[in-house]
């Protein structure tokens, strides 16, 4: 796991590009904050409003897996977004190691703590609760809240981008 800190969640990757929209949304301020595309899907308003069946549920990057005894676990492999929401959606606390598990479950609604062990686990505009030594304890529960209003925001701001881009470049 990633230590607290600062870090460049940037660098010097976009520096060549005239148009950059990135998911990280502290940092370099020439680049547009676009949260990831996925929250168009129509499937967020279907399972957000979902009845969690688990208190706790564990979502985990398949190469860095997250083990802990008797809680319901799904990792990220595939590429079956509906799949993935319904384990989300399930619970109503969610603990994740993934970009996409943090993103997810607050568009969905859940309560969630990260266990970093990536610099872009720490890029979110709704910000998740942190666990740095692997040790969730029940504060860390307390302190987890839900974002109401993550999805249209994060579905606006993509709708934004995209009439920027299409009215800047002609492309409509």
């Amino acid at each position: 796991m990633l230590p607290r800190g600062e870090y460049d969640l940037c660098g010097d990757f976009f520096d060549k590009f005239d148009e950059v929209g990135i998911r990280v949304f502290e940092g370099n301020e020439n680049f547009r904050y676009v949260p990831c595309a996925s929250c168009m899907s129509n499937l967020f308003f279907k399972y957000r409003e979902a009845k969690p069946i688990n208190k706790i549920g564990i979502y985990f990057h398949k190469r860095v897996p997250l083990k802990f005894q008797g809680i319901p676990s799904a990792d990220n492999s595939g590429d079956n977004l509906e799949e993935k929401l319904r384990f989300l959606s399930s619970c109503e606390y969610v603990i994740t190691n993934t970009y996409h598990g943090v993103y997810w479950a607050t568009l969905l609604e859940r309560k969630v703590i990260v266990l970093p062990f990536k610099s872009g686990l720490f890029s979110f505009k709704h910000k998740p609760i942190f666990c740095y030594d692997g040790n969730i304890s029940d504060d860390l529960f307390h302190q987890a809240k839900t974002y109401s209003g993550a999805l249209e925001d994060s579905r606006k701001l993509n709708l934004e981008y995209y009439k920027y881009l299409t009215s800047k470049y002609d492309l409509v």
